[in-house]
């Protein structure tokens, strides 16, 4: 065997050393006893021979033979030493008889450092093999709460029961989502012929595109599990070209405020009247809303339903729309957005966090029509997102509430913790103690499988309370907004409004106007106060010099001179907070100090809520 594989791969690791000294990062192989200091006191545990993936072998054990390898695991040491004669010697057997004994690795979080091994492992890598025969031991990381060990602790339970190790991945709750679209669990080892297709099923992806967890998931949650089974490989192809923009995604850009439209040149106005697309009774803007339940059953599906039929009114016949309702499984999905396209719908509404990966799923396959989804913080650019910063109005509320309540006890009623909704909590709290210092909030939810929340009412004995925004569609015990319960029944003082009807009609505009420009980014409109789609109604019953007051703080919000979520902010457990970001305030997943509950365990939601809370990103601790 000559020494040209040898040169060839030497060259390999020069440029990778070259790149990465220019990039100011260290050009030689990671040594796991150098980042971790305290190795020896953390504990570990016996997995046993396996193959692991190469792509995850990050390292060496020690920092011995450290500088013989660049980064990317390619020689580094001259042609005419003792170790490129045995590594010339490691690539000889492999091509003769195939390495076969294991090499000795150590793993910690998902990635695997060689104690035993390392020219075998660059052999392998520069021969571009899949797997390495390892006996592994893992390394247990220290027991502390942070978003990568909750993570690296949900794939311990996955390899309990797949003893596989080909999936990392970076966000929370995916190797539960993934078990669930192979129809197994994390609580129980997966049954043989499901640990095979798993593995089958990311082989096939892998060979077509690359070993990106992220991408495979988005694949599987598209086109399912079936798809990277019994598709061909250029039906899988064709899939993965469909869905290539979104395995870039990275960021999501929140469009807070409604921009005004440019002023159009002459020459624009010309042009668009020759090649754009002009709307009028006679040529209308068709739309489908597409609904997971019954706008007459449902307080939020109602919202949007009558904002919908208010379009009529602000467009007259330029806009056409068309509702569908109970689509609440894929099949009535598809169903619905066949019907839409067929009617000619060019704009597509669905309005629950639920509904998010069918509409994906809608997106991606007709890319001529364009798909929102009423969520946030949603990483997908072929659906935009909106919801509405209800949070400036619950802070409003909050502050009469405090100024109402006769005993410092408030309840405050909420559905179920979404990226967003914690916000509205806590912006309600802190409104609460600006005007009663000793204002407790008790935090209910309406959304449990075993209680109700007006029953648990009775227990705290609250002065005022905070229900949920709307009436009930039918039966309607008046039991919503911000009321008191007294002998002569149920009166009302406030409402914090979605003004569907102007969201949908800002959003018409904006489509019809041309403004639907691409980008790279996740696009979530965002809207509050100062665009008019949230707002607050009051009753007779509140007191004039409040009301003077609530709807002053509401100009400086509506101006932005003020922020609910300014200043020193405090958790219940005494920790200080900040919410400077939409992102902070978006991914909310603490209460304030004087909110006196705790958010749902999982498992104690219902199951329309469970899949509202899985598809809409807040991790329930």
């Amino acid at each position: 065997m000559s020494n040209l594989d040898y040169t060839k791969a030497r060259k390999l690791g020069e440029r990778e050393y070259q790149r990465s000294v220019a990039a100011g990062n260290w050009p030689y192989l990671p040594a796991l006893d150098e980042m971790l200091r305290d190795r020896t006191k953390l504990k570990e545990e016996p997995v046993g021979q396996l193959e692991i993936p190469l792509s995850l072998v990050n390292g060496t054990l020690t920092k011995g033979r450290q500088q013989s390898f660049a980064s990317n695991y390619m020689p580094l040491l001259s042609d005419d030493t003792e170790f490129a004669m045995k590594w010339v010697n490691v690539l000889a057997y492999q091509k003769r008889e195939g390495i076969s004994d294991p090499v000795k690795a150590y793993e910690f979080m998902g990635r695997f450092y060689i104690a035993e091994g390392n020219k075998r492992v660059s052999v392998l890598k520069f021969l571009g093999q899949p797997e390495i025969s390892a006996d592994v031991i893992r390394i247990m990381p220290p027991d502390i709460d942070t978003k990568d060990i909750r993570i690296y602790r949900e794939f311990l339970k996955f390899f309990r029961c797949t003893n596989f190790y080909g999936l990392i991945f970076t966000e929370e709750g995916n190797y539960e989502k993934l078990a669930e679209l192979f129809g197994q669990s994390l609580a129980q080892r997966w049954s043989e012929d499901a640990v095979i297709n798993l593995k089958s099923s990311v082989s096939n992806f892998t060979r077509l595109y690359s070993d990106n967890s992220e991408a495979f998931m988005m694949y599987l949650e598209v086109f399912g599990v079936r798809s990277l089974l019994d598709d061909t490989d250029d039906k899988i192809k064709s899939n993965i070209s469909l869905l290539r923009k979104e395995f870039n995604i990275k960021t999501i850009t929140f469009s807070e405020n409604p921009e005004p439209e440019a002023k159009k040149s002459f020459l624009t106005e010309i042009l668009t009247g020759i090649i754009g697309k002009k709307y009028s009774p006679e040529a209308p803007l068709k739309m489908a809303f597409i609904y997971d339940g019954d706008p007459e059953k449902s307080r939020w599906i109602n919202g949007h339903e009558q904002g919908r039929l208010s379009l009529k009114e602000n467009f007259g016949g330029t806009v056409i729309t068309k509702a569908f309702v109970n689509c609440n499984t894929s099949e009535k999905f598809d169903e619905a957005v066949q019907d839409g396209l067929k009617n000619g719908a060019e704009l597509f509404i669905t309005t629950s966090p639920a509904q998010i990966e069918d509409a994906l799923r809608a997106a991606v396959i007709n890319p001529s029509v364009k798909f929102l989804n009423c969520s946030v913080h949603m990483l997908y650019n072929s659906v935009r997102t909106y919801c509405g910063r209800m949070y400036e109005a619950k802070f409003l509320q909050g502050m009469l509430a405090g100024i109402l309540t006769r005993n410092d006890k408030i309840a405050y009623v909420s559905n179920y913790p979404l990226c967003g909704t914690v916000a509205s909590i806590n912006a309600f709290a802190i409104g609460a103690s600006m005007t009663n210092p000793n204002a407790e909030i008790f935090l209910l939810w309406s959304s449990l499988k075993a209680d109700d929340w007006r029953e648990n009412l009775k227990i705290n004995n609250p002065g005022i309370i905070a229900g949920p925004d709307l009436p009930l569609p039918q039966n309607d015990d008046g039991q919503f907004g911000l009321y008191k319960l007294s002998e002569t029944g149920v009166n009302i003082f406030m409402k914090c409004v979605y003004k569907w009807g102007r969201y949908y009609s800002l959003i018409i505009e904006k489509f019809i106007n041309d403004d639907w420009s691409e980008n790279d980014n996740a696009l979530n409109y965002w809207w509050g106060m100062s665009s008019g789609v949230v707002d607050v109604e009051f009753s007779d019953n509140v007191p004039a010099n409040s009301l003077k007051l609530i709807n002053s703080m509401k100009q400086l919000i509506i101006s932005g001179a003020f922020n609910p979520f300014s200043g020193e902010l405090i958790s219940q457990n005494g920790e200080r907070k900040s919410a400077s970001s939409t992102e902070e305030i978006v991914k909310m997943d603490w209460l304030n100090e004087n909110v006196r509950g705790k958010f749902p365990a999982f498992d104690d939601l219902t199951l329309s809520a469970q899949r509202a809370v899985k598809a809409n990103g807040l991790i329930i601790k």
